[in-house]
């Protein structure tokens, strides 16, 4: 019980630090790079005045306040007289980013629709060109630069309406006044208009802004790629462990997700297409930690996860592709709705996940220490999507749920990184635990072998002298003057074929028992030269018995590592074998080839065959096809075999009846 509050309160302490640490990141985010906390002048009723020592003060205006804007309307730049008497009245000066649509918060009013926006600069000094940046524009525009059109971004006519992304830079040269006219429309997205404000500055700082930007979600978006390939090729290694899946699937959904700066400035006419991957993306995200947090709590063994927990997060994944696509174009009053649910559900999120982190620790488990400051990072980013809207828009870098999402890449790399140790850790003293008991049982093995065959060995030793003896005597009774009738006769015949069967059985059993000290006295031999030894002293026993025996080979030597007198014998076996059923002007044939490292001994004949059943069988021990009436033990074939793998070979059949036998013998060459 003890250990269990010391984990617990050891959780709430990386959850405190966590969160301190994080809110200090978001609290310097929020004041060196923020849009709405520069000190920049801001224009008032629509009018922006620029001093002139204006840029040698400050680099960049944030344009947050003081914007004219017609609401439902689409403004054209003649309606805007030049000295400023003739200027149609707005429907309000707004603060960019209060409003996230149309309506203005009236929900009598469609968030969908068209609106304007207007601005006059006064320049006080000198003409200068200046640059205007403008994040996407929802979800499509016309931009006006004293009158003249610089800008399309889709189609604004409502009749035709066409979304389309893309990051705008405007430039020109500003006078003594510039009048900067914006016309927007949106039928498909929940935000509408102008909802980041724009950045006005000279032509190279705007120009370093933007490869700032680039090159922070340029970082973010390849790195988190890079560790989501590392992670999956992890994953598909043997084993498979779902943990590194699902780690690889959230890094890879986030790297996804941070691309979409990159892709709004090159522009991108599949608006609703891409929103909804920018969408899908986060919650896919989600799931994973979801899982993730699952897992290392044990709360995936519970029928709750598998039947409430994960349907939800999975189906939330599909919500946020269905609705924004084919729900809220053509139901506009339920965005307000949507929002609210998805805020609850990533609420309800957060609670599930402290919930699997208290109950990790509670089993001691070192990775919720990760899980609690993962918890904490993602708390805070909740915490600040709700209660930091229109209050921070970043201007060089990214959004502060960004760096939250990032470090939680980092987090779960780093527990990732623990976790694959700890299974390399226990790899290696499983595998040295194996090795340890491979030891001790090679070592008994070897004893009871090395056991069995001394006393085989000295059994087969004892038996000899007794059978000899046996032998010995009924040779002296059969041979010398002993008197015995016909029935005695049949009695020391029966005798006599036992006992020579006894010792064909016992010199086989010393013979294979010789086996494994022969075969560990290897050398370099020549298998070629070997053959012609073989032919020349077995070629007149084919001759006599009316049988043509041949040799096939290469012409230069084919060297192994083997025990001469064991592979001469092998020879014999087969070359025995094939003699005893192959018929007079039948053939024998041994054939030599060498394929990649290995020399292949064919010994084929043209005889009956083995029957199909008994095939598989006649490499077994004691096993014959001669019948009980022949002197044969049935351990030939077994030895061939056995001498064949003891020298790291293999041995193959192939028969059919009546065409003859094809044994195949692969050697390993030097």
């Amino acid at each position: 019980m003890k250990k269990k509050l010391n984990a617990i309160t050891t959780g709430l302490i990386v959850l405190i630090v966590s969160a301190a640490l994080c809110l200090v990141l978001i609290q310097q985010l929020y004041r060196v790079d923020n849009k709405y906390t520069q000190t920049t002048p801001q224009a008032k009723e629509g009018v922006l005045t620029l001093t002139a020592d204006a840029f040698s003060r400050d680099k960049l205006f944030c344009l947050v306040d003081g914007w004219a804007f017609y609401q439902g309307k689409q403004m054209n730049p003649e309606d805007f007289a030049a000295d400023g008497s003739e200027q149609p009245e707005p429907t309000e000066y707004i603060y960019i980013g209060d409003y996230p649509d149309f309506s203005m918060r009236n929900f009598q009013v469609s968030p969908y629709g068209t609106g304007a926006y207007y601005l006059k600069i006064i320049n006080e000094g000198e003409p200068v060109i200046l640059s205007m940046a403008f994040q996407e524009i929802f979800s499509s525009a016309a931009i006006w630069v004293n009158g003249e059109q610089v800008e399309a971004l889709g189609n604004i006519d409502p009749q035709q309406y066409e979304p389309y992304i893309k990051n705008a830079v405007v430039s020109f040269e500003a006078g003594a006044e510039t009048d900067i006219l914006i016309n927007t429309a949106n039928f498909s997205h929940y935000y509408s208009g102008i909802y980041y404000p724009p950045v006005l500055g000279e032509a190279n700082e705007v120009s370093h802004l933007i490869f700032v930007n680039q090159l922070f979600y340029a970082f973010l978006c390849i790195s988190s790629l890079v560790i989501a390939v590392f992670t999956l090729v992890v994953w598909m290694s043997p084993g498979r462990d779902r943990l590194f899946f699902y780690y690889g699937l959230m890094t890879l959904s986030f790297g996804l997700h941070v691309a979409y700066q990159p892709l709004r400035w090159m522009g991108i006419p599949l608006a609703e297409s891409l929103y909804a991957l920018e969408d899908c993306t986060s919650y896919i995200m989600l799931l994973c930690v979801i899982v993730i947090s699952s897992i290392i709590s044990q709360v995936d063994r519970k029928s709750i996860y598998r039947t409430f927990i994960l349907p939800l997060s999975a189906t939330m994944c599909m919500v946020s592709v269905v609705v924004p696509l084919l729900v809220l174009p053509g139901a506009p009053w339920l965005i307000n709705a949507y929002g609210g649910f998805l805020d609850f559900y990533q609420l309800l999120v957060f609670v599930y996940l402290m919930t699997a982190a208290v109950l990790a620790l509670k089993r001691r488990e070192t990775k919720a220490y990760f899980l609690m400051a993962a918890n904490a990072v993602f708390g805070i980013s909740l915490l600040v999507q709700i209660t930091s809207s229109n209050a921070f828009e970043p201007i060089y870098t990214g959004w502060q749920s960004e760096y939250c999402g990032f470090i939680l890449v980092l987090i779960f790399g780093g527990m990732m990184v623990f976790y694959y140790r700890q299974v390399l850790s226990e790899n290696r003293r499983l595998t040295k635990h194996l090795e340890e008991e491979v030891a001790v049982r090679t070592r008994e093995l070897t004893t009871l072998m090395n056991e069995r065959k001394k006393f085989l060995s000295d059994l087969a030793h004892d038996l000899k002298a007794p059978v000899t003896a046996i032998q010995g005597f009924i040779e002296l009774v059969k041979y010398g003057d002993v008197q015995v009738d016909e029935e005695v006769q049949r009695y020391l015949e029966v005798i006599n074929q036992k006992s020579n069967e006894v010792q064909t059985k016992v010199r086989s059993l010393q013979e294979f028992t010789s086996q494994d000290e022969a075969v560990m006295k290897k050398e370099r031999m020549d298998i070629g030269g070997l053959l012609d030894d073989f032919y020349e002293n077995n070629r007149p026993d084919a001759e006599a018995n009316g049988i043509s025996f041949s040799i096939i080979k290469p012409g230069k030597p084919i060297e192994i590592l083997g025990n001469p007198e064991l592979i001469y014998r092998v020879f014999e076996n087969l070359f025995y074998n094939a003699m005893s059923f192959t018929p007079m002007n039948g053939r024998i044939v041994v054939e030599v080839t060498l394929e990649e490292g290995w020399v292949v001994i064919r010994f084929s004949d043209n005889g009956a065959g083995i029957p199909p059943d008994i095939l598989p069988k006649i490499f077994d021990r004691f096993y014959t096809t001669r019948g009980e009436k022949n002197d044969s033990q049935g351990l030939g074939l077994f030895i061939v075999r056995y001498t064949i793998k003891a020298h790291g070979g293999t041995i193959e059949v192939v028969s059919e009846m009546g065409e003859g036998t094809t044994f195949t013998i692969r050697l390993k060459t030097l």
